[in-house]
């Protein structure tokens, strides 16, 4: 019996857990579609922040909200897109409470044509999860290019190496992930040096790859 895990620390937990044999546990991420090219994001004048997922406590939504109203004033514009569906009301009720008015814009469910708009429309990804196993919605905005601001929960610090490719932040510390983001907004090379990083990071996941790897493991299944 062969098991699938979408990540070395979930292969490290079945196989101590279930005391299963190193062999038995094989690693297949996730798989993308990797953009022939991405935008070209120096030099501009406002940025956007851009969160994909279910909107609630467990994604790091209100964290975020609360980060967002930490940040410092500034003569640029900067604006948070929260895409996702969950608990709405709740995040509108405090981002009302903390007078961020038109600054934050909640897009609601999106298809795959919408999502790759924002993506590419992005300046900077935000995904501080309390929980999780593999985002797909990290590893899109990686393969975009844009630079990402996460919590190592689940596999995200086996693709996310904070200051390399990324940054990482402790899960429900709003202060700390406002500082995160004031830096990436205050530096332009930093955030094209990591995007680019993320980019090349991901690279491997592309789905013609995955095929072929998954095609690798149920052969070898079949033999065994």
């Amino acid at each position: 019996r062969w098991f699938i895990t979408l990540s070395k620390s979930w292969q490290n937990f079945y196989i101590h857990e279930l005391e299963l044999a190193e062999t038995q546990v094989v690693v297949l991420p996730n798989p993308i579609e990797l953009p022939e090219q991405v935008p070209n994001r120096s030099q501009n004048s406002n940025l956007t922040l851009l969160f994909m997922g279910k909107i609630g406590q467990r994604k790091g939504t209100f964290d975020l909200i609360q980060s967002f109203a930490q940040l410092p004033s500034t003569d640029r514009q900067i604006q948070l897109w929260l895409a996702g569906d969950g608990e709405i009301e709740q995040a509108k009720a405090l981002v009302a409470q903390l007078n961020l008015g038109e600054r934050v814009q909640f897009l609601g469910w999106i298809d795959a044509e919408q999502r790759n708009q924002l993506l590419a429309e992005s300046d900077i990804f935000v995904l501080p999860s309390h929980n999780e196993a593999l985002p797909m919605a990290l590893l899109e905005a990686m393969a975009w290019g844009l630079p990402v601001v996460s919590c190592p929960v689940g596999g995200i610090a086996d693709f996310v190496c904070s200051g390399q490719n990324g940054l990482l932040v402790t899960p429900g510390e709003p202060k700390q992930l406002s500082a995160a983001l004031q830096s990436l907004i205050a530096n332009e090379r930093l955030r094209i040096t990591l995007g680019q990083a993320a980019r090349q990071t991901v690279a491997s996941l592309d789905v013609q790859h995955y095929v072929l790897r998954l095609e690798q493991i149920y052969r070898a299944c079949v033999r065994n």
